[in-house]
This record gives structure tokens, C-alpha cells and sequence, in this order.
């Protein structure tokens, strides 16, 4: 899968899938001293926009390469699917515009008010 290719979720959301990130050393093999880390980009309702998420989770508590790859992968696979299934940022739940009680006053006008 390309690195860049946007996909669509259930909804209709832009997302680009989750990634691992292996890193290497100087001499290009991989680097179990450096963070290992999973990348995405995700839907955000506030800006309108794909931002850039970038989440360690458990990977580094591991200790061979194997061990990181598979829950690298694990992680992925979780991310991928929740990403597809509509996992956006969404905008914070706005307070209700009227909450005074003096707009629980019943109307005299009510049969039984």
C-alpha cells in the first residue's frame, strides 16, 4: 500500500490507513534502540481537515524484532479497521443554548397549568 493513498470510510470520511514505523540505523538495518511507532491520518469535524496522528502504543515494551513487528501489526490492523469504520476527531458536544430553569415555567395557558 502507498505510503500516501487516502482512502474512504463507511461514511464517506478521507482517512490515510495506519503505518508501521521501522526504524534503522546508519548502516540501514533495523533499530531496536530507536521509538517504534505507528502513523495515520485521520479526519478531524474542527478543522475540516486530515491530521496527523502518531501512536507508540505497547511496541517498544518489546524487546526483538519479531515481537515488535507483530504488534506493529496488531496495532495497525486495530487502527486500520477502526479508521474504516467512520473513527473520526469530532467536534466537542455543545451545551444546550437555553439552560435556565425559568424555562420550565409552566404556560397558564395549559389546560392543566
Amino acid at each position: 500500500m502507498p505510503k500516501n493513498e487516502i482512502k474512504t470510510s463507511n461514511s464517506g470520511f478521507p482517512y490515510k490507513p495506519a503505518r508501521l514505523a521501522i526504524p534503522k540505523n546508519s548502516a540501514g538495518q533495523t533499530d531496536l534502540t530507536k521509538t517504534w511507532y505507528i502513523s495515520y491520518y485521520i479526519f478531524s469535524e474542527i478543522t475540516g481537515k486530515l491530521e496527523r496522528q502518531r501512536k507508540e502504543g505497547e511496541i517498544n515494551s518489546y524487546k526483538t524484532i519479531a515481537d515488535r513487528k507483530t504488534a506493529g501489526k496488531q496495532l495497525v490492523d486495530d487502527i486500520n479497521l477502526l479508521l474504516q469504520n467512520d473513527y473520526i476527531i469530532q467536534k466537542p458536544n455543545q451545551e444546550p443554548e437555553n439552560t435556565s430553569l425559568e424555562t420550565n415555567e409552566v404556560d397558564s395557558n395549559l389546560p392543566f397549568g
